[in-house]
């Protein structure tokens, strides 16, 4: 899977949920100096992509119940 059409199945696997996708281009990358990334992709056709996804529902200060650690 390519990073353009990763980053399509990001946006559309979220859609209608309360999750903010943002999708960061190499130019982006360039600017908040993510190097190591940027060098993984440099050896391909394609431009590198990097996709962030923010929870953006309930309440301001609510804990989730996330088992992220």
């Amino acid at each position: 899977m390519t990073p353009k059409i990763l980053a399509q199945r990001a946006l559309e696997a979220v859609k209608n949920l309360p999750v903010k996708v943002s999708i960061l281009g190499e130019k982006e990358m360039e600017k908040q100096n993510m190097r190591a990334i940027l060098s993984v992709g440099r050896g391909s056709e394609e431009e590198s992509k990097f996709i962030i996804m923010e929870y953006v529902g309930g309440k301001k200060g609510e804990k989730t119940n996330c088992a992220c650690r």
